[in-house]
């Protein structure tokens, strides 16, 4: 008897635990759910800085809007990064945003390239507009391209994050 109201309370006290970090650390354990792994990259063109993975370019932290991300690449506009597609994906998928330790003060667009045509481009991207999605189709290609473009503003504080990037429907996924 002892034995069974002991095994109740410690799941009691277990599932009690389990909740208050769902509730206070949701974005620790959503990377820790998270099945994102990088796919396999080449640097072909940075301005400042060196391509970091899964950090930022002053290599702190992914932050994108208070948010944190596990998985990703660290960058700088103007930067032009390779991303083999696996064999048999359908979609490659994603987001660029301006990272926080830029302290709001960058601005920069992003943009995807698939056999040299453009299939994805954000707004500006910037402390009003941090981060922007996407979904595009892969199929039958060999790279994509992920492009940060400086705007107007310059590449001061241009940090940018590339997160959440993952393949569907090929052998990484």
């Amino acid at each position: 008897m002892s034995l069974t109201r002991d095994w109740i309370l410690r799941s009691l006290v277990t599932g009690i635990t389990i909740s208050a970090y769902l509730y206070v650390f949701p974005n620790l354990v959503r990377g820790l759910l998270a099945s994102y792994s990088l796919p396999e990259v080449k640097s072909l063109h940075q301005e400042w800085g060196v391509l970091q993975f899964n950090q930022s370019i002053s290599q702190a932290p992914l932050l994108i809007n208070g948010s944190r991300f596990w998985t990703g690449l660290g960058t700088h506009a103007s930067s032009i990064i390779q991303v083999t597609v696996p064999p048999f994906a359908k979609r490659f998928s994603g987001a660029c945003g301006l990272d926080d330790n830029s302290g709001g003060r960058g601005e920069f667009s992003c943009k995807v390239q698939v056999n040299r045509n453009e299939l994805w481009k954000s707004g500006a991207i910037n402390k009003k507009n941090p981060i922007e999605h996407f979904s595009i189709f892969v199929a039958e290609s060999d790279v994509v391209l992920l492009v940060t473009e400086a705007l107007p503003k310059g590449i001061d504080f241009a940090h940018a994050n590339w997160v959440e990037l993952h393949f569907e429907g090929g052998a990484r996924n």
